[in-house]
């Protein structure tokens, strides 16, 4: 055998050991154990946020614009969160055009309780909950029994290098549009998500800009004070179904919720409803990661005296966009 044959076969070789080093890198499993590693190393974070949704039927159509501020610290072992955004409804009906506007905010001060206050025309609505979301969970791994998840090829977002995921509603999960989540590699967190309708259409896009990481912030950002005048109705014995980890929380995104652990993209969206991965704005649409859908409370949620469970309720309601 010739020293040609001999180097070419060792190349061959190496060619074949290098790509399959590449596909098991590669694998969603991999990739999403290693945003998750990236994530809990984050001490702090902060960036832009927007979120823009449309919704559309014969005679009628809608635009969600949601713009905020996302900042996010972890200390001695505690998550403490502020999601803060205003929202700009326009809709469209019988030749008339109707402009709304709003704000959320959202503060989890780190003690396991998230506090929102929401402003819709002359509607001011505050409450307290328990948190729902793991910050610490894989964000792709909840997603595992409803959506059939690919990793696509990477993309580079802001000059960082970003994971891309899409996501397939399974057959029977209820879902029918995709949606492609786009995170970090550096940091592990989500800085697009884009939700699609059955059509192939997207619906909603829910973007983080200006990302700044390991920053100092300071403790009195979340810090919640209810406004004067502003009832603040107590949903902490209320029984929710809990998202699966921050990508959830920001997929509503926007406008507020627990977008801080979701209101402001979604999420989600942004999230104003409960929250909405980044998906309030995706208004009615069952796409993926509606954080709001998941915080809707249970039947056999109770309040915690008097006519709590009844007043909770009406905050449930009023915090929906």
């Amino acid at each position: 055998m010739s020293m040609r044959s001999v180097l070419r076969g060792l190349n061959v070789c190496a060619l074949l050991v290098s790509g399959a080093a590449l596909v098991r890198a590669e694998t969603v499993d991999e990739v999403s154990r290693m945003l998750t590693e990236k994530m809990r190393a984050v001490t702090s974070l902060s960036a832009k946020t927007q979120t823009v949704a449309e919704m559309s039927s014969p005679g009628y159509s809608e635009q969600r614009v949601s713009k905020g501020v996302l900042e996010l610290l972890r200390k001695d072992g505690k998550v403490f969160l502020r999601n803060e955004s205003r929202e700009v409804v326009t809709s469209e009906a019988a030749g008339q055009t109707v402009k709304q506007e709003g704000m959320a905010l959202a503060i989890m001060d780190g003690t396991g309780y998230v506090y929102s206050y929401m402003e819709s025309g002359d509607q001011k609505t505050a409450y307290k909950k328990k948190s729902q979301v793991d910050w610490d969970a894989d964000p792709i791994e909840g997603l595992k029994a409803l959506y059939d998840i690919e990793l696509l090829p990477e993309e580079t977002i802001d000059g960082a290098a970003v994971c891309v995921f899409k996501l397939t509603p399974k057959a029977g999960s209820g879902g029918e549009g995709s949606a492609l989540e786009y995170f970090r590699k550096d940091c592990g967190y989500p800085v697009k998500i884009v939700h699609f309708d059955a059509a192939g259409k997207a619906v909603m896009t829910a973007t983080y800009t200006d990302i700044k990481l390991n920053q100092e912030i300071s403790p009195e950002r979340f810090v919640f004070n209810t406004p004067p005048g502003v009832e603040l109705v107590d949903l902490t014995e209320v029984v929710v179904v809990p998202p699966e980890g921050p990508a959830a929380a920001t997929a509503s995104a926007p406008a507020a919720s627990e977008a801080g652990e979701g209101s402001v993209p979604a999420t989600q969206a942004a999230a104003a409803p409960e929250q909405a991965a980044p998906a309030e704005a995706a208004g009615k649409s069952p796409e993926p990661r509606r954080a709001d859908e998941k915080a809707k409370p249970e039947k056999k949620g109770k309040a915690k005296k008097g006519d709590a469970k009844k007043d909770g309720k009406k905050g449930k309601q009023k915090a929906k966009p």
